[in-house]
């Protein structure tokens, strides 16, 4: 669009609009008038024309980037502050309270297995020396086995190889039997 006045006229370039810092839709350049011999120089080439709009576009892609990383910035930022970040890892011994309240203090829990597996002994008509096995007790009343192993490793901090439950020790490894 060229606009004309009295002795110049005024080339309007238009830029997209981005960002919240940097709103500038166009960009005003003043040009020659056409008229036959005004004995005007021009302002500005038309190389130095060019690298004024190329410097321009770029500042654009700048404050477009900046604004997007703004903008992720302020996200983390809240994120944190809600304790909602994604990179924070769990922690690696977390306990874990069965929905059974039996289970939650060994002394009960402990004699709900031995009782479970002493039934399914006598159900299957196993031998002593035969093994029982997670699956085993599931299949008479238990929780599931992925239960199970979280119940031995996480509530009574057993090893994950204690089994049968009738091997296990009357108090666990260093806990009170209270363990809820």
């Amino acid at each position: 669009m060229l606009m004309q006045g009295v002795t110049r006229g005024w080339t309007v370039v238009d830029l997209p609009a981005s960002g919240q810092i940097f709103n500038v839709s166009a960009l005003v350049l003043p040009t020659p008038m056409p008229a036959d011999d005004d004995r005007q120089v021009p302002l500005f080439g038309d190389d130095v024309l060019r690298d004024l709009l190329e410097i321009t576009r770029r500042q654009a892609e700048v404050v477009q980037e900046l604004t997007h990383i703004n903008r992720e910035l302020i996200q983390n930022a809240r994120d944190a502050r809600n304790g909602l970040l994604k990179h924070e890892p769990e922690p690696a011994t977390r306990s874990y309270v069965p929905q059974i309240r039996a289970l939650r203090r060994y002394d009960t829990g402990r004699a709900y297995f031995q009782q479970i597996e002493r039934e399914t002994r006598n159900d299957l008509k196993l031998k002593p020396d035969d093994q029982v096995t997670p699956q085993m007790l599931w299949e008479h009343g238990a929780p599931s086995p992925k239960t199970q192993e979280r119940i031995i490793t996480r509530t009574y901090h057993l090893p994950r190889d204690a089994w049968p439950p009738s091997t296990w020790p009357d108090a666990p490894p260093g806990l009170s039997s209270d363990l809820s």
